[in-house]
């Protein structure tokens, strides 16, 4: 009997490496503006940011990679969830300080997305879901492969509604 805990956690792996590859890589990729979107958190020294947004985006590819490749889980699922509750008190602290104008830096597609008190609580859910990751017995591994794969859609699935449903620049809601 195959521990439905481990294909869970498999699948959300799966998902969340698929999410933290894209955006790091686009982090890292598109250096510039978001070394930009970094400052306009106003939470780290100028001295700091560009050495933070490298670092970013290279431990966001990282634990993509090792959540699709199934390294280190138990690592992979505490740093991620650690990054998470970083990105949710950066968010709450521009958000009490009524700085709604700035973009949460999330994920390609929603870069435009400016904070809001529900990106706090994405990330909140994300937390909870990194823990996910480390959770469960071992699995067979065509079962993980095929649980990983199956995350990686739900996300392409998830991104692409996201993206087809937000107005572009300037078109109306």
């Amino acid at each position: 009997m195959i521990p439905l805990l481990a294909v869970g956690g498999a699948t959300v792996a799966g998902a969340l490496g698929a999410m933290m590859l894209v955006s790091g890589a686009e982090k890292l990729r598109r250096h510039d503006d978001f070394l930009g979107t970094l400052a306009g958190y106003r939470l780290l020294p100028d001295a700091m940011l560009e050495t933070a947004a490298w670092a970013l985006g290279g431990l966001e590819t990282a634990l993509g990679v090792a959540f699709l490749l199934h390294l280190a889980p138990q690592v992979a699922g505490g740093v991620s969830a650690c990054l998470f509750v970083v990105f949710a008190m950066a968010m709450a602290i521009n958000l009490v300080r009524g700085r709604t104008d700035v973009s949460c830096g999330c994920v390609p597609g929603l870069e435009r997305t400016p904070l809001s008190w529900a990106g706090v609580g994405r990330s909140g859910g994300f937390v909870v879901l990194s823990a996910l990751t480390a959770q469960g017995g071992a699995l067979p591994g065509l079962v993980r492969a095929e649980s990983i794969a199956g995350g990686v859609c739900l996300f392409v699935l998830v991104m692409t509604a996201t993206i087809l449903s937000t107005p572009a620049p300037g078109e109306a809601a």
